[in-house]
């Protein structure tokens, strides 16, 4: 039936849209209520295959569990992906109510999320504490056709089943356990889920004694496991790995790892010999030791940790260092005192965390130590926070050591620094980099606040002899943004997804926002693949319009946001800055970090104290992405 207009009603859409628009809501109790809309709209949500709910009673979930068994008495299709957070501590009796029911039912992914409203921030704390507050536990139920579990506790106890009952789960694939209270030891076989492919264990306590012995497991990170013992896995199949579990030296565990397939192995955590056991790892390509430390009081103590681990590997493809800058007063030299040799690279990855310090004779020091690279690729961390800059009496500033200041990297081909601020100091260091690369072909620089009068001041051959790359946009450039696109319907939930490849966002999200600003809740899909994607070129369009950061826009009803594969970059933060600007009565912000931001912990706790003058918001959610990127 036609309105007024000659446009159709809402309930003139076929069934399946209306379920698709149900679905969008994200809010499966909501979806329900439209039922008493009409007879049609009656089993309508059952069509929905995504269901999302909040729980809001710790002691109660039977609303979840009545709503799971309406939906399967009039669903006609499986439930791909359930989704519970419950807000408070949950008790385990009315988390294993729910999940009883639930488990038949689901033929995708499990995600539940434990004392929701708690900060990370607080999680992290609750993790170190000596006294532990007892939640009581629950036993995982067998899902026998769901394909991934994501359980997010709050330190509720979890028990799996004994060996052999998850047996006829074959779906399972993956399996990713965060902030959970263990009791003791588990064990993860082939016989309980025998074609897991990938496994996360994050931030959990109470874990001794784990095993893992999964032939089918791919890729496999055990991060911040505290009160680990003992660690045994015996992986044949595994391609990534990944290990943090802690820097304590008087907590050191028993580890074997027999993995003679692995590819990419990162190792966060303390190396000693006599305690830590590792397979021969013939196909071994990329390897991530732990921190390294150019000045601080403990240098000495954890770059020797380093170099032990180091001392394995004797030719690999390529190294990623991860350097930490904690410079104090009275810090001398030597630079990096504890790293003495590096294995033969063909690629070296350096994650700096500067801090606003200069990192120009930590990175040369590094070079000489592997001169014959073909790439070098920095990524500077990005400060959040401003501040001011390091003293000029800092030793940060300190030149190299001769050697350093006079290497020669024959074979270095191709130079890519990330987050690039164009500061003197970084000036200075890509002139000495290129004078010792003769053979230095491309250079790439990603940015977004490089004043590209710097960049002229760089040597005449460099603009000859070398590609720049910068993702800083010229503003002469003055053709409209989506140009065709005048107006959009009056809707309550807007999904973007960005197929960005490098290029800055503001403007062009700003430039939609202000076509639609009655949305109650805003979702920004970020592109997965960082490596594929190149920055954008010099003049490009896409921040020509710089000053839309300063814009004002009011949206006053939004009240949940969120961001996926957020990376750290100054426009992103510039963007949500923007959007708490915008939206005062926003309640919700969600942002889920790529798996290659290292500082999203440091995110966190900077958009925490954003958050503090905004008199609304009441839930700041930072988490990261676990797991790499397939090959």
């Amino acid at each position: 039936m036609a309105d007024g207009d000659g446009g159709l009603e809402l309930s003139d859409l076929p069934n399946d849209i209306l379920a698709y628009i149900l679905d969008q809501l994200k809010d499966t109790r909501a979806a329900a209520r439209t039922s008493v809309l009409s007879r049609r709209w009656r089993n309508l949500w059952a069509r929905i295959p995504r269901l999302f709910f909040r729980n809001h009673q710790p002691h109660d979930s039977s609303h979840v569990s009545d709503a799971l068994a309406a939906h399967a008495a009039h669903a006609v299709s499986a439930i791909t992906q359930l989704t519970v957070m419950s807000l408070y501590s949950a008790t385990p009796d009315a988390t294993a109510s729910w999940l009883c029911v639930a488990a038949p039912l689901i033929s995708g992914e499990l995600r539940f999320r434990n004392r929701s409203m708690v900060t990370i921030s607080t999680l992290i704390q609750e993790l170190g504490e000596e006294v532990v507050e007892e939640r009581g536990v629950f036993e995982l139920p067998c899902f026998p056709k769901a394909t991934v579990i994501r359980l997010s506790l709050g330190f509720l106890g979890l028990s799996l089943p004994p060996s052999g009952v998850f047996s006829a789960q074959p779906a399972l694939r993956k399996l990713h356990l965060e902030y959970v209270q263990f009791h003791g030891e588990c064990t993860l076989d082939d016989g309980m889920m025998p074609f897991l492919k990938e496994l996360v264990i994050f931030r959990v306590r109470g874990l001794a004694n784990l095993t893992v012995k999964l032939k089918s497991l791919i890729q496999m990170f055990l991060w911040e496991i505290l009160d680990l013992v003992r660690l045994n896995a015996v992986v044949p199949g595994l391609k990534n790995l990944c290990v943090s579990l802690s820097l304590r030296r008087w907590n050191l565990p028993s580890v074997r790892i027999v993995a003679e397939e692995v590819e990419d192995f990162s190792w966060g955590t303390w190396y000693d010999p006599g305690f830590v056991e590792f397979s021969e790892m013939p196909y071994l390509r990329m390897v991530t030791p732990p921190y390294v430390f150019p000045y601080g009081e403990h240098k000495v103590e954890l770059n020797q940790n380093c170099q032990r681990f180091l001392r394995h590997f004797s030719r690999i493809h390529s190294l990623m260092l991860l350097v930490k800058f904690t410079p104090g007063l009275g810090d001398v030299w030597p630079l990096m005192e504890g790293i003495t040799r590096l294995p033969d690279i063909t690629i070296l990855y350096l994650h700096l965390v500067a801090r606003r310090h200069a990192y120009g004779a930590s990175v040369l020091h590094i070079l000489a130590m592997c001169t014959g690279i073909s790439k070098l690729i920095l990524q500077i961390q990005a400060d959040f926070e401003g501040g001011i800059p390091c003293s000029l009496n800092c030793i940060c500033h300190q030149p190299p050591s001769q050697g350093a200041q006079n290497v020669v990297l024959m074979c270095l081909e191709e130079v890519e620094i990330k987050n690039f601020n164009g500061k003197k100091h970084e000036l200075d260091f890509v002139k000495v980099l290129f004078k010792a690369a003769p053979e230095l072909r491309r250079m790439r620089f990603s940015t977004n606040l490089v004043d590209v009068e710097k960049i002229s001041s760089l040597p005449e051959s460099f603009d000859d002899s070398v590609e720049r790359e910068f993702s800083d946009c010229d503003l002469s450039d003055t053709e409209s943004k989506m140009e065709g696109i005048t107006s959009l319907p009056n809707i309550e939930i807007l999904s973007l997804v960005l197929f960005s490849h490098g290029h800055v966002i503001g403007a062009s999200v700003l430039y939609l926002l202000r076509m639609c600003t009655g949305i109650r809740e805003l979702s920004l899909k970020l592109p997965e693949n960082s490596e594929v994607l190149n920055t954008c070129p010099l003049n490009c369009i896409c921040d020509q319009k710089p000053n839309w950061r300063d814009e004002h826009i009011l949206m006053k009803f939004l009240r949940e946001a969120e961001i996926l594969n957020f990376r750290g970059k100054g426009h992103e933060v510039d963007l949500v800055k923007l959007l708490l600007r915008a939206a005062p009565g926003l309640r919700r912000l969600r942002i889920t970090c790529h798996r290659y931001f290292a500082a999203w912990e440091r995110l966190s706790e900077y958009l925490q104290r954003l958050a503090g003058h905004h008199s609304k918001l009441r839930s700041v959610e930072v988490s990261q992405v676990m797991t790499p990127l397939q090959p």
